[in-house]
């Protein structure tokens, strides 16, 4: 017992740490206390926007996005009362901060994919976006967001410019703008003015924006159109998707280009074509009026003038003209004729466009130059203005500050119809019973004649004197060759008998004294004579020895 009492007691003591089982859940509570610190820190401004229209955002799916840079998530979506707005709250990134001022915009992306925007397709299986463009300063509560894209981006360099058009066709908003081809800018907006006309917001990017002068001429190019210039027919479209959302494309005359560039909003028209801008009246262009008695398919605003086939101007306006006196309607146009695409030969230059163009017409229609209608192409084509040698009487210029040249019908459609229905009307004038009459009668008579024994008996009669002629020459010239032979011999028997004779007449002989020889020189000149004439009938007959049957006749 007393060496149990020397054993010391037993103590306990407590332990501060409750052990190592407790560090798993203080280490979760740390983290977690971590995690929302981190992300408090991280988070950025909370904001709510209100949009015009109502879309497919979902909240915690769909993002906002600044130039396909993810910086903002939907947090909440709320349909307003009024069942057309809808109120999003967002959830922005950190980065954000200090980008969000008075001037921020937003709206909602990928709703309408567009042929133009390839990328835009992909918003069909992903679905729509919401697009910001930032501006500096404090955040604030409530943003107003806009209906659709904004005109200008952020950070985009370039000249805004404004086209004036009658007719938008397929352009609309994100439309290309091309030049020489390539793409360099697009449309930012359209909008109507006063129910009329159309006035379209055009953006070129630097530094195509600086091909851009006073001159220059813009046109449609996203419809097919047909050239059927001197290189033949062709068709001609910008590209496939501008078949559908339509194309814009510009080019600068050679003049123009030496002007200062185009300042930003500056005014353009929008021509339908690249034929129409391209001729379109410049600033030189000399005006005239004609007057056709038909009107036919209309002749439209901007349609070709030529001048012998070569395109010289276009119809600057053009209106139907109703003559009360004679019933007719016709067409009242003013052209403009460019001095641009006429050269002066010899070195001269257009000093004076008017008193030139004036003097020059002059002389075309003193040799017989109108102004007419003409389809090109023909039937199927348009109405044009052509001036061309229509072989008319001299004529002049009209007076007045609008001077009118002279027409001349057979153009376009209602020219071909008139000449036609001239020729309709000539030969149904034309007495056709009397001359199927006639013909029948002449024709019966024809077979009666022919049909007759007694003019068959006269063609075979005919026929047995032909061929005894026949006969009869052959037989003559298989004679004619041996007569002229016996003449021939029978002459030169004279010859040497009269050689003879001369020489008995020289020799002085006594002979010739005697009563008998006195008759002998006027016999011998007989004999002379009788031998010239056989000479002559033979070289007579070796020429022409048919004489023989036919006699001489009126022969030499």
């Amino acid at each position: 017992m007393s060496g149990q009492a020397g054993t010391p007691a037993a103590e306990h003591h407590s332990s501060r740490w409750p052990g190592w089982i407790w560090s798993v859940p203080i280490a979760a509570i740390g983290i977690a206390i971590w995690l929302a610190i981190r992300s408090f820190a991280s988070s950025g401004p909370e904001i709510t926007v209100v949009f015009p229209e109502v879309a497919d955002l979902k909240a915690g799916d769909t993002m906002v996005k600044f130039q396909d840079l993810v910086v903002g998530q939907v947090e909440t979506v709320k349909l307003e009362k009024d069942l057309r707005h809808i109120r999003v709250k967002l959830n922005m990134h950190a980065d954000m901060a200090g980008h969000l001022g008075k001037g921020t915009r937003f709206w909602i992306a990928g709703g309408s994919p567009s042929l133009s925007n390839l990328a835009s397709i992909r918003s069909i299986i992903s679905g729509p976006s919401i697009a910001i463009q930032p501006a500096p300063g404090a955040k604030q509560s409530v943003y107003q967001g806009l209906a659709q894209k904004p005109v200008l981006s952020f950070g985009e360099e370039g000249t805004a410019y404004i086209l004036h058009t009658h007719k938008l066709g397929s352009i609309q908003r994100g439309t290309p703008i091309y030049y020489l081809g390539q793409e360099v800018g697009t449309v930012k907006d359209t909008s109507m003015v006063k129910g009329q006309s159309f006035s379209i917001t055009a953006f070129v990017d630097r530094p195509y924006d600086q091909f851009v002068h006073a001159g220059t001429r813009f046109w449609s190019a996203g419809a097919v159109s047909l050239d059927t210039g001197g290189t033949g027919p062709q068709v001609q479209f910008q590209s496939i998707p501008s078949l559908i959302e339509g194309a814009v494309d510009f080019a600068t005359p050679k003049d123009a280009a030496q002007q200062p560039p185009a300042k930003a909003s500056d005014s353009f028209t929008l021509f339908g074509d690249r034929d129409a801008a391209l001729y379109a009246p410049g600033p030189n262009a000399v005006l005239y009026r004609v007057r056709f008695p038909e009107a036919s398919g209309g002749l439209a605003a901007d349609a070709a003038v030529t001048l012998e086939g070569t395109r010289i101007g276009s119809v600057v306006r053009s209106r139907l003209l109703y003559d009360p006196t004679t019933g007719a309607a016709g067409i009242d146009a003013v052209i403009g004729i460019d001095p641009a695409w006429i050269s002066l030969a010899g070195g001269a230059r257009w000093t004076q466009p008017r008193a030139q163009m004036n003097a020059m017409l002059d002389t075309l229609l003193s040799q017989g130059v109108r102004a007419s209608l003409v389809s090109a192409p023909p039937v199927i084509g348009g109405e044009t203005v052509a001036l061309r040698l229509a072989h008319d009487k001299p004529a002049k210029l009209g007076g007045g500050p609008v001077p009118e040249i002279p027409t001349s019908g057979g153009g376009g459609i209602a020219g071909i119809m008139a000449k036609a229905n001239d020729i309709v009307s000539k030969f149904n004038d034309m007495p056709l019973p009397q001359i199927a009459s006639s013909v029948d009668r002449t024709t019966t008579r024809l077979a009666v004649l022919t049909s007759s024994p007694e003019l068959g008996d006269t063609l075979q009669h005919v026929d047995h004197t032909s061929l005894h002629l026949d006969r009869m020459t052959a037989d003559m010239e298989y004679r004619i060759p041996a007569m002229l032979t016996q003449l021939r011999q029978a002459l030169e028997q004279t010859t040497a008998a009269l050689r003879s004779a001369d020489a008995i007449l020289s020799s002085g002989s006594s002979s010739l004294s005697s009563p008998e020889a006195a008759g002998l020189p006027g016999t011998l000149y007989e004999v002379t004579r009788a031998a010239r004439s056989l000479r002559e009938l033979t070289d007579f007959l070796d020429r022409h020895p048919g004489a023989l049957i036919t006699g001489r006749g009126g022969r030499n």
